[in-house]
């Protein structure tokens, strides 16, 4: 049996109940991490729809590298117990997809607060919160309108993934975001990206092109 307590809100908790008693063990398990992994809602903000609202950070408060290294420590034994119950295929299945949705939802979220809507443009704007902390080393190739390609030559979400033990599905945790994040943000902007520091190779190749 597996059991799995994480200190959620009252709001929060009520939610976990009701799905919980309704769904399989693994459902269970996967609901609890998409919880883990949403954006939380600004303290003090009043909205008649406070579920579809999120606190972008300014530059100036925890980088997303920090971040990251907060959402591991309690993924990790997660990702532990859904090993030795479901095998590694499924723990990094299960473990994927709520990083997905997470990423897009937070993607969704930080859009609608764009005031003329979100584009590349605004997108770019975003990147310090991504290399804050030295986080990236980045080499940038083009930036225009319709272009921001670059190389990452250093990432320390790598370096952490594997300083924690967690190599295996880094790219899940990080790499992956990338692409979801990108639709789900600017739909009309499109990634492609052929290798990863992550998966090995020296360099990350990232190539965001505006549709026409």
């Amino acid at each position: 049996m597996v059991r799995i307590v994480l200190l959620v809100p009252a709001r929060r908790r009520e939610a976990t109940h009701h799905v919980t008693r309704h769904t399989s063990r693994e459902g269970r398990l996967d609901f609890l991490l998409l919880l883990l992994l949403l954006p939380k809602k600004r303290s003090g903000s009043v909205s008649p729809e406070p579920s579809d609202r999120v606190d972008v950070p300014s530059v100036n408060q925890i980088g997303i590298l920090a971040r990251r290294r907060i959402e591991a420590e309690m993924i990790k034994p997660i990702y532990d117990v859904l090993v030795r119950e479901f095998g590694q295929e499924r723990a990094a299945d299960i473990i994927g997809e709520a990083v997905a949705d997470a990423a897009r939802a937070t993607a969704r979220a930080m859009a609608s607060q764009e005031p003329s809507g979100a584009t590349l443009s605004s997108f770019v704007a975003l990147q310090p919160l991504w290399t804050k902390d030295r986080a990236l080393e980045v080499d940038i190739l083009v930036e225009d309108e319709d272009r921001y390609h670059y190389n990452v030559t250093r990432c320390r979400y790598a370096e952490l993934y594997r300083e924690m033990g967690l190599g295996a599905i880094g790219h899940l945790l990080s790499c992956n975001r990338d692409r979801v994040f990108i639709e789900g943000y600017a739909p009309s902007v499109h990634l492609t990206r052929t290798q990863t520091i992550m998966g090995g190779a020296s360099h990350c190749d990232f190539r965001y092109d505006r549709a026409p």
